[in-house]
C-alpha cells in the first residue's frame, strides 16, 4: 500500500474513501471503527484498549472512527462519520490511558468533515519506546497484545520477555549517557 499515508497530517477524505472502496477492513497499520464503544459494552471497550496497546507494542497504527468495518456493506456506504457533538479526543484518551504504561497518541486536527455534517476522526498511536504495554483484563490477568495483519494477537512469553529486556537495556544506556 504505497499510497497509504504514513503521517497523520497526510490523511485526507480521499485516503479514507480509498481504504473503504478497495475493501480494506483492518491491517497491521490501521483499524476501522464505526464509533467509540458504548459505555456499557465491556467487550468492545476492552477491544479498543487492546488495539491501543497492540499498536504501541508493534509499529504503530491509525484508528479511523466513522467508517464501518462490516463486511458485506457497499464501500460507499461504509463512510458514515460520527456526530460532531461527541468529544472524541477526550473519550478516546480514556482508552489509551487504561494501558499500562499509558499509551501516547495523536489526533488529526481538525477531523475530516463529511457533507452530512458528521466527522471522521483519525488517531495515530505510534510505536512506543516504553513497550511492552499491558492491558488488565476483567479477570485480573494481564495481556500484552501486538498488531498483525490478522488484527490484535497476544504476544507469547518469549516476545514479552524480549520487550522487557529491551526496556531494561534502554534504561541502562540512558543512565550511562547521563553519567558521561
Amino acid at each position: 500500500m504505497d499510497w497509504f499515508p504514513s503521517k497523520l497530517s497526510n490523511w485526507t477524505i480521499e485516503h479514507v474513501e480509498r481504504v473503504a472502496s478497495q475493501g480494506y477492513f483492518e491491517s497491521d497499520t490501521f483499524d476501522l471503527k464505526l464509533s467509540l464503544p458504548d459505555r456499557k459494552n465491556k467487550d468492545a471497550k476492552s477491544r479498543l484498549t487492546q488495539t491501543c496497546a497492540a499498536f504501541a507494542n508493534s509499529n504503530g497504527g491509525f484508528l479511523i472512527f466513522g467508517v464501518s468495518d462490516e463486511k458485506g456493506v457497499e464501500a460507499g456506504s461504509r463512510i458514515v462519520g460520527v456526530p460532531s457533538s461527541t468529544d472524541y479526543p477526550e473519550h478516546f484518551g480514556n482508552f489509551a490511558s487504561q494501558c499500562n504504561p499509558s499509551v501516547r497518541w495523536e489526533l488529526r486536527n481538525p477531523a475530516i468533515l463529511l457533507p452530512s455534517g458528521n466527522l471522521v476522526h483519525i488517531f495515530y498511536v505510534p510505536k512506543s519506546w516504553n513497550a511492552p504495554h499491558g492491558v488488565d483484563n476483567s479477570d485480573s490477568k494481564w495481556s500484552f497484545p501486538k498488531r498483525t495483519n490478522k488484527g490484535n494477537e497476544l504476544m507469547n512469553m518469549e516476545e514479552i520477555k524480549f520487550m522487557f529486556l529491551n526496556q531494561y537495556e534502554k534504561r541502562m544506556r540512558l543512565q550511562l549517557l547521563k553519567s558521561e
